[in-house]
């Protein structure tokens, strides 16, 4: 998107320093409203499950944006950065299991509507998706209901 983007990343113990073993990442996507800090304020124990478990969280800022890509605003290029630019950085910077079988995406809210698009993009870059409290058509009012939770191995 040729801009910076926040991005809060939480890395557990094992994959830092010389002795670092490859870890899973889960992008945790905030909803409309939220941005990069939105997770560490709901889930402020996300250091410690990163270490017990293991896990790379990734909690990028999309703004409002819902992590679509603006057909108007190049700036606002979201999906795209997190689908691919953000994905390319992570493997390359921290110790991560770079395939996707190391990978997973959530969302909440709004989001999650987003992260089921992005699956399509992330199909060879992601293994797991799972969404909260989403609608899933936001095009559709009959089948705009909320649902509360589901994981999709992919």
């Amino acid at each position: 998107m040729n801009k910076d983007v926040q991005v809060v990343v939480v890395t557990p113990d094992a994959a830092l320093g010389k002795k670092a073993v490859a870890c899973p990442v889960i992008y945790l996507l905030h909803g409309y409203g939220g941005n990069a800090k939105t997770w560490i304020g709901v889930k402020p124990d996300l250091p410690q499950i990163a270490d017990e478990k293991g896990i790379i969280f990734v909690c990028p800022d999309g703004k409002n944006s819902w992590y679509w890509d603006s057909p108007k605003d190049p700036s606002y290029r979201y999906e795209t950065f997190v689908s691919s630019e953000l994905v390319k950085y992570i493997d390359g910077h921290y110790k991560t299991i770079a395939d996707r079988k190391g990978r997973a995406i959530t969302g909440v809210t709004t989001t999650t509507c987003t992260s089921l698009f992005m699956e399509g993009l992330l199909t060879n870059k992601v293994s797991t998706l799972a969404a909260k409290e989403g609608a899933t058509n936001i095009n559709n009012k009959a089948a705009n209901r909320k649902f509360l939770f589901f994981i999709i191995r992919i």
